[in-house]
């Protein structure tokens, strides 16, 4: 209501106006009966409008209003004045007057005019109002130049930014508070907006009237009235953040190169993947390569790119610290192991933003572990991680056997594996007979189970677990069960908060005031309806099942609906969106917001359309008188760099574009509704709080920061400038929002920044140190208290404390490097031994350089200091191991050599003397030239095979440049990079004198076998003459015939010891002919 005095000294005209504008319902109107008596209420009663005669006894119109504009006054004054007075009208506008009435005319007439123009007057005045309440209060600073230059307006918040007050502002032009070295470009800047684009928007450096140089934003734009109005924020404090970001960049590049580390970092919601120059260097890649992950990928072991990829899946998935380790392969085919940490940055809701580490070559690590990784180790962390472990029957014994998991879920301690009747009574007693029955079952018949079952382990703690059974059958008998155990508590527990979450949800529809409809897209009939929908359209659930969506609708809205739903469907969109109008069955026309979706219930089911439908009829009513808004207030408002925000009973009474930036929301999405939906969950009760005790009048901050929810799910940091203000007659606040994303971003990176140097430094055991020279004060990180073994709560010790620090010999050489680098200002780098307080002696890296202050005086040192014990270990256990081996190669026999894939002898052994060549005379040549040619072809094909990728053994014989041929036993197996066959590794023993050997066995069993031939014929050969012999004698007989015969009976036993002799020998024959294949 607007409140109106009228004063007229006569009375019946009073009472008329009284009572022609009440009957409008948009005036109260207060009378005076004369400008003594209307100047007395004007002192103790608020009026948003004046409305005076002119002629009236004592004091006239024009007397009243210089007595009200004297005692400043600014209430809205409207003189009714014969139309012919002409001087009267003119002296009114110059005293301050708003409008006129003419008195002559029809009253009716008269009185409308009254009422437009008392209406245009408090119009007028209110938008004033809310011009000053915006530049006043303003947290920007708010500056209006003439077209010279000079400064006709400003704001506090300008003057509290330069430390001027406004009457000397106006004293100024826009050169006075410009840098002398930058008064051309600004210059030429304002005749940039002044005759060309009409705005501007920089960033700029202003003089403060102290001489301070600021960096601001300016946003310029020229008013109707050929002023300009800039909008100034001052980002110094943000140019300094930015500063000591790049200060911790360079911090980390140095801990990142002590420790052959390169960063990386990766943007979520753009996919993109930022490298450090160190980075590229430790994987081997050209500078120019690109940042992603198939570039990443392509240098990985291709064994290691699945895990690798699932590590970092799983760390972005459980909210964990990444630490990943694999292989990749450089250009030159060298395989180094990398170790990668990151940590991942979410939302509030849990989206993953962004994830960033840090890479660290860990091969020398990996060169001194010996590491035997078993399939049980890793069934163990399998079953670990799922909560799933194994056991057996066995089905004679009845025996049970549990992997360690099973103990773990049964809380039982490892190796205490109960018998098969105390293992059943864990489960809860209503299921135990189940459970019994299921096992004599699969004992009996071989047929296995799979049994989600109630369980009390040994501490009583109640869970669900599955158990599957698996009997193993041989011959047709039962031997032994075999079978998994797993906890699924939790995905009982998902499963009950699923049906509790549907049972909810149906409640919801049940009772939201929201209308909820479902439609068949087919034939768009309805099939379903909640309780609000109802109420929307004014039909029943069985009339609408009998409806269709066009049978609701405005006829004007059918065919745009259609065109909607086409596009829709066309662009596979996820939601649809449309205002339009019911028509209710009563006839009345409703304006409603429709959002639907289609969704399918059950696999394979068709789809329905779910329509949630929102009654904005009043909505749209208040959105159309927002439409009332003044020319001026518009301009300054909507061109306002801020967001600015009327609250009123809690709600959005008016937004400026500048907050619709900010949100993303649409203005009629945000006028008459709660402003708390627009704020952070986390934050809304602190903003509500304030704001109703701003309401109520208390003392609460004026600026402050919180979050606003963007319609697309993201965040926008701001602070906001609150102040109280009246809103058509009621308390309302006044609020002007920042948007300080950028700001926080900058903290955030800062901070991240941090995090990442101290985790590269815990990593590769890197700590930093600063020694303040004046002070002796030194003071170290946390990480390098570690590698000196001290306490963190106990004093760092002083300079003058260090020489017992470290070993004398390592002090020797640090003492004079310190001296040197404060004289020279040269840095030093050196591996020395610290002393830890236990005794202990820790191998380190110290890098030191010089701090100065502001002057270039020399302050103090500071650098880091990285622990390299395990590296300098790893170091001598490898050259052991190659002193080992170089032993071992010049102390065999055999005679190891490698050929590259062009058949180039690279490398030979020293013992390849044996040969009667020097390694010297026989490396860098071709292997052929070595060997006898008609073992060319034997050669050829062996190499053929190993360069193929198998391993091969092979005899033949090689000749020295003497001319000596020896045979030769050659073992051969590729040699390999990731990918390809890069030589061969030979292994080769003279077998020249097995050869040799060899032969002559052949030539002695021949010979042996010749020596038997001969012996047959020989017992033939005597054996007959003696048979014809003791023949004759026995014919003849005489003594001389019986000499004859004992002679012939002593040959004839020679001859039989011959024979078992022969025997003998054909046994050795038999044995010839089977084992070496002599005889015939």
């Amino acid at each position: 209501m607007i409140s109106v005095l009228c004063v007229d000294d006569e009375t019946p005209l009073c009472e008329l106006a009284k009572r022609m504008l009440e009957e409008t319902k948009e005036f109260t109107v207060d009378t005076a009966g004369s400008a003594e008596e209307a100047l007395a209420k004007v002192n103790t009663t608020s009026y948003d409008v004046i409305v005076s005669d002119y002629q009236m006894n004592g004091m006239d119109g024009i007397a009243f209003l210089k007595a009200l504009r004297s005692s400043g006054s600014k209430i809205p004054f409207i003189i009714c004045v014969d139309t012919s007075r002409k001087e009267v009208i003119i002296s009114a506008f110059e005293n301050g007057a708003d409008f006129y009435i003419g008195k002559d005319g029809d009253v009716t007439m008269h009185f409308a005019e009254l009422a437009h123009k008392i209406r245009a007057a408090v119009r007028h005045r209110r938008s004033e109002e809310k011009y000053r309440a915006y530049t006043e209060h303003s947290p920007v600073g708010i500056f209006v130049v003439d077209q010279t230059g000079r400064y006709v307006d400003v704001n506090p918040a300008a003057c509290r930014m330069l430390g001027y007050s406004r009457s000397e502002f106006l004293d100024l032009s826009i050169t006075d508070i410009t840098p002398a070295d930058r008064v051309a470009l600004e210059l030429e800047r304002f005749s940039c907006i002044l005759l060309q684009t009409g705005e501007m928007s920089v960033e700029s450096l202003l003089k403060k009237k102290d001489g301070t140089i600021i960096t601001v934003i300016l946003d310029a734009t020229r008013l109707p009235d050929d002023t300009f109005m800039a909008y100034c924020t001052d980002i110094t404090d943000l140019k300094h953040t930015e500063e000591k970001l790049l200060d911790s960049n360079r911090m980390l590049g140095i801990a990142l190169r002590a420790a052959k580390a390169g960063t990386w970092d990766w943007d979520f919601p753009t996919g993109i993947l930022t490298w450090s120059p160190e980075f590229f260097e430790l994987f081997g890649l050209p500078p120019d390569a690109p940042p992603s992950f198939e570039t990443w990928l392509s240098v990985l072991h291709r064994d290691d790119r699945g895990p690798a990829m699932a590590k970092i899946d799983q760390s972005v998935r459980e909210h964990a610290f990444l630490w990943n380790e694999y292989r990749i392969i450089l250009p030159d085919g060298t395989v180094r192991w990398i170790g990668a940490a990151g940590s991942t940055i979410y939302d509030d809701t849990g989206e993953p933003l962004r994830m960033s580490g840090v890479c660290i070559d860990i091969s020398t690590r990996k060169q001194a572990e010996t590491a035997v990784r078993e399939s049980e180790a890793l069934l163990k962390r399998t079953g670990k991680i799922a909560r799933v472990g194994g056991w057996e029957l066995d089905a004679e014994t009845r025996a049970v056997s549990w992997t360690e998991e099973t103990f773990h879920i049964h809380e039982v301690p490892v190796g205490q594996t109960p018998p098969l009747e105390d293992a059943i009574n864990f489960f809860h007693p209503d299921e135990r007979s189940r459970l019994t029955d299921a096992i004599r079952n699969a004992l009996e018949t071989g047929e296995g189970y799979d049994m989600e079952l109630q369980f009390i382990t040994a501490r009583g703690k109640h869970l669900w677990t599955r158990s599957i059974c698996e009997p193993e059958v041989i011959g047709g008998k039962t031997i032994r069960l075999i079978g998994t155990f797993q906890d699924i508590t939790e995905r009982k527990k998902a499963e009950e908060a699923l049906r509790e979450s549907e049972e909810r949800f149906r409640g919801v529809v049940e009772t939201s005031p929201i209308g909820i409809a479902a439609i068949n897209p087919a034939t768009q009939r309805f099939t379903l309806a909640n309780p609000g929908f109802m109420q929307i359209t004014g039909y029943t659930q069985d009339e609408l099942c009998k409806m269709t969506v066009q049978d609701i609708t405005h006829p004007d809205d059918i065919q745009r609906e259609k065109d909607l739903l086409k596009e829709y469907f066309d662009s596979h969109a996820e939601v649809f969106e449309i205002i339009k109008r019911y028509i209710r069955k009563d006839g009345a026309i409703r304006v409603v917001q429709v959002i639907g979706k289609m969704i399918t219930t059950q696999p394979g089911d068709d789809p329905v359309a779910i329509a949630n439908v929102l009654d904005i009829t009043e909505r749209k009513a208040a959105e159309n008188a927002l439409a009332e808004s003044e020319l001026q207030y518009r301009m300054v408002v909507e061109n306002a760099y801020e967001g600015i925000v009327v609250a009123q009973d809690g709600l959005v009474k008016f937004a400026n574009p500048g907050v619709l930036k900010m949100t993303g929301l649409p203005l009629e999405r945000m006028v008459e509704r709660p402003f708390t939906v627009f704020i952070h969950p986390d934050d809304r009760e602190l903003v509500s709080d304030r704001y109703q005790r701003r309401v109520r009048g208390e003392n609460v901050p004026t600026f402050y920061d919180f979050r606003v929810l963007r319609e697309d799910g993201r965040i926008t940091w701001v602070q906001i400038s609150s102040v109280l203000m009246s809103w058509k007659g009621r308390p309302a606040t006044l609020n002007f929002l920042s948007d300080i994303t950028e700001r926080k971003e900058v903290e955030l990176q800062l901070r991240a920044a941090q995090e990442h140097l101290e985790e590269a430094h815990r990593l590769a055991h890197i700590g930093t140190w600063k020694w303040d020279i004046a002070t002796d004060r030194v003071t170290w990180s946390q990480e390098l208290y570690a590698i000196a073994g001290r306490d963190p709560t106990q004093p760092v010790p002083g300079w003058a404390q260090h020489p017992g620090m470290f070993t004398p010999a390592s002090w020797e050489r640090l003492s004079p490097a310190v001296s040197n680098t404060i004289q020279t200002g040269e840095p030093y780098h050196l591996d020395l031994e610290m002393v830890r307080p236990d005794g202990t002696i820790r191998e380190v890296s110290v890098l030191a350089g010089l701090q100065r202050n502001v002057n270039g005086q020399v302050t103090g040192l500071y650098g880091l200091v990285q622990d390299i014990s395990d590296r300098k270990q790893a170091e001598r256990m490898i050259q052991e191991s190659e002193k080992k081996y170089r032993n071992l190669v010049r102390n065999i026999s055999d005679v190891l050599f490698t050929i590259n894939t062009d058949g180039i002898i690279t490398y030979i052994s020293p013992v390849v003397c044996q040969f009667g060549i020097a390694d010297r005379d026989v490396q860098g040549r071709p292997f052929l030239d070595f060997i006898v040619p008609d073992d060319y072809e034997i050669v050829q094909k062996a190499v053929s095979d190993v360069l193929s990728g198998e391993d091969v053994t092979v005899e033949f014989r090689v000749r020295n440049p003497a001319g000596v041929m020896f045979h030769v036993h050659v073992s051969a197996r590729p040699e390999m990079n990731a990918r390809n066959v890069t030589g061969i590794a030979c292994i080769m023993t003279n077998i020249t004198s097995k050869k040799e050997l060899e032969r002559l066995k052949v030539e002695a069993l021949q010979q042996i076998e010749e020596n038997l031939v001969e012996m047959a014929v020989l017992n033939d050969q005597i054996r007959n003459p003696l048979a014809v012999i003791m023949a004759a004698a026995d014919l003849t007989g005489g003594s001389a015939a019986e000499d004859i015969i004992r002679q012939v009976q002593e040959i004839d036993s020679m001859i039989n010891k011959i024979d078992r002799k022969w025997v003998e020998s054909e046994k050795v024959r038999e044995f010839l002919k089977k084992y070496y294949g002599v005889g015939g």
